[in-house]
């Protein structure tokens, strides 16, 4: 038997990394496979079989007394889609109607991707060469956002991105930083 799919998958990825199964798996302990507390309801989309299809990220939050997932897939390039189809939504909600709770309605949405942009303005050591330390700093920033070690919703602390860039050989210290967010065009159309 042979399968020739004309159109990639979209949307997840393949298993979960070791972050990943080390992040929810203190929450799994107390699941009990039933969905009671909004964690219960993150583990179990993680939880769900392939086969179904698996988002890239997730969240879970109460919005007016519903259950809100939020979700966030891969383009064929590997970069944030906030374009789910209506299977894998459908999918997710019919999944977890086996574990909810009798009174919990369900709503799977498109999460919202945000793109930032920074510009800083670097003290460094006149020894180091600049284009050196300019380069270090950029894989720095973007080490540091990296969406493999990322969870959804997760808060980012500024200051530990500061305390990374003042840790590149060649920067003494950070004088001045912006941040922006790029919108429209080839950028996410979410503003923050």
């Amino acid at each position: 038997l042979r399968v020739n799919n004309q159109i990639p998958a979209l949307g997840g990825v393949d298993s979960l990394s070791t972050e990943q199964i080390r992040y929810l798996i203190s929450y799994n302990f107390s699941s009990q496979n039933r969905c009671v507390t909004l964690n219960d309801y993150l583990v179990q989309v993680y939880k769900m079989p392939g086969k179904f299809g698996s988002p890239f990220r997730a969240n879970v939050f109460k919005e007016n007394n519903k259950i809100v997932i939020p979700i966030i897939g891969l383009d064929e390039s590997s970069k944030l889609n906030n374009t789910s189809t209506s299977l894998l939504k459908e999918n997710i909600s019919e999944y977890l109607s086996e574990f909810r709770m009798v009174n919990d309605y369900v709503e799977v949405r498109d999460g919202r991707i945000y793109n930032l942009g920074f510009e800083l303005v670097l003290y460094v050591d006149e020894k180091v060469p600049k284009s050196q330390i300019a380069n270090n700093v950029i894989l720095s920033v973007r080490d540091y956002f990296d969406i493999n070690g990322r969870q959804m919703n997760e808060d980012i602390y500024l200051g530990s991105l500061i305390e990374n860039i003042n840790n590149v050989n060649g920067v003494i210290n950070i004088i001045d930083y912006k941040v922006f967010n790029k919108v429209d065009g080839s950028y996410s159309p979410n503003a923050i």
